[in-house]
């Protein structure tokens, strides 16, 4: 339970001297500290991007390959074939 509370501590103590960082920057800099929120924001949308194009082909890999798996194979569609040629009225694929 400490431990949570000083690594909480030192987030917060992070995130307000990225703030201060930012002001500052904006004041001095602010076209070049624009450009760096820009930036940062467009890595972490890459990221994400990233992540979720990875995620999106797995489940579409998973999903070709249960549809492989479920299929009947040649033999078995050939021994419904046969079945059902042998019973009247029955159809035939």
């Amino acid at each position: 339970m400490r431990d949570l509370g000083v690594a909480i501590i030192g987030a917060g103590i992070i995130a307000l001297l990225v703030v201060v960082a930012l002001a500052v920057g904006l004041v001095t800099h602010p076209i070049r500290t624009l450009a760096l929120v820009l930036h940062k924001l467009a890595a972490l949308a890459a990221g994400l991007a990233l992540i979720l194009a990875l995620i999106v082909g797995s489940v579409i890999i998973r999903a070709l390959a249960e549809w492989v798996l479920e299929r009947p194979t040649r033999a078995e569609r050939r021994a419904m074939k046969r079945a059902a040629a042998q019973i009247p009225g029955g159809t035939t694929m």
